[in-house]
Formats: C-alpha cells, sequence, structure tokens
C-alpha cells in the first residue's frame, strides 16, 4: 500500500482549505500556494506536498477516530515532529545562504558605495520564499566560482534526502492510520481521499478490503 501510494503522487490533489491552513501556520515563509499545485521534483513542491500531508496527519490525529493512533505511535509522531522542524531549518538555512551570495555579489558590484550605503543595500535584501531563493540560485551558479557550485549542490542533494525520508514516514503513519481505523474498503478509500489522494488509487489497488 505504501509503495503503491508512493508510486502515485501524481494522484495527490492538496485542499484549497487545508492548503491555506498550512501557509496561515507557517506564517507564509517558504511557501506560495501555488508551489502546492506544482508539478515534477521540484524541492519546493516535494516540501509543500510533504507540509500538507503532515500538518493533515496532526489535524486527523486529533479526531476521535485516531485516538487510540495517536497513543499507539506516539513516539513516532514526535521523531516525524523534530524532523519536520529539522527540515525547515535546512531549508531556511539554503535560503539564507543563498541571500547571503546575492548580497555579497550586489556589494562587490557597488564598490563606489560608502560602508554605511552597502550595509543599506544588503538589509533592503528581503527573504524569498524556497521557490523564488532556488530560481535565483539556478541563474546564479552558472556564473558562480567551482566551490559554490558544489556547495549548493551538496546542500540541496541533503535536504532532498530529508525531504524523501520524512515523506516515507509521513505516508506509513498515514496508511497505518488508514487501516487501523477504516472500518471497510469504501471507507479506507475516504481515508486516503481526504489526505489528498484521489478516490481512482483506491480502486486501481488490490490491498483495501
Amino acid at each position: 500500500m505504501i509503495e503503491t501510494i508512493e508510486s502515485e503522487w501524481h494522484s495527490f490533489v492538496p485542499d484549497t482549505k487545508f492548503v491555506t491552513e498550512v501557509l496561515q501556520d507557517r506564517q507564509g515563509r517558504l511557501f506560495q500556494k501555488e508551489d502546492f499545485y506544482d508539478h515534477g521534483e521540484q524541492l519546493w513542491f516535494l516540501m509543500a506536498r510533504l507540509q500538507d500531508l503532515y500538518h493533515l496527519l496532526l489535524k486527523y490525529n486529533r479526531e476521535p477516530v485516531f485516538s487510540r493512533l495517536a497513543e499507539r505511535y506516539g513516539d513516532e509522531f514526535k521523531d516525524l515532529k523534530a524532523k519536520i522542524t529539522k527540515m525547515h531549518e535546512l531549508a531556511a538555512q539554503g535560503i539564507a545562504d543563498i541571500h547571503e551570495m546575492l548580497r555579497d555579489e550586489d556589494v562587490e558590484r557597488t564598490t563606489a558605495l560608502s560602508d554605511p550605503e552597502k550595509k543599506a543595500l544588503i538589509e533592503r535584501v528581503q527573504p524569498e520564499t524556497l521557490k523564488n531563493a532556488e530560481q535565483m540560485l539556478a541563474e546564479q551558479l552558472e556564473s558562480a566560482t567551482k566551490f559554490k557550485e558544489i556547495y549548493f549542490q551538496r546542500q540541496e542533494k541533503y535536504l532532498r534526502s530529508t525531504v524523501k525520508k520524512t515523506s516515507e514516514e509521513v505516508v506509513q503513519l498515514i496508511v497505518c492510520g488508514v487501516l487501523a481505523v477504516g472500518r471497510s474498503s469504501q471507507h479506507c478509500r475516504d481515508l486516503l481521499k481526504a489526505f489528498g489522494w484521489n478516490s481512482g488509487i483506491g480502486y486501481r489497488t488490490s490491498w483495501i478490503r
């Protein structure tokens, strides 16, 4: 069941209401609304999708029907929370590093400015979402030094690995929850649909009885 879901990420469609809740919880940091409806292997989309699933997992974990699940997998939920926090810290650090590189290059190009003017220029650069920062980085790496290129490539690779592992754990907890509380095959399908997968995934698979 887990393998089927992971192989059919294209079936995942987040609910607008829950996306709004996620953005409010995160105070608009890292993501924009459209990031949740992107596609492919873009890092910002993978993280936005994971954040939405994690939000739903916590939301349903507070429902009476999932109360036993919360007790049984308490340690797993704590561990998952720590990993989600770590993931956001890595992403935030990545954005900060990208902006630091851009600020340094801006300052280097404005050698005629006084020190106070250079400081003001740096302070005017505002944080961007993960998508904007990644797009800006892609443009800059075309002319960046080999050292910077390797640094940012390794940084992204580590973040992608963290996102992938954390996504797998979220899906496992969702599957455990659905199978534990699903009263029938149709109920299991309805629960999967509530988590963002269209109903087709349930009818194309044989593991829901």
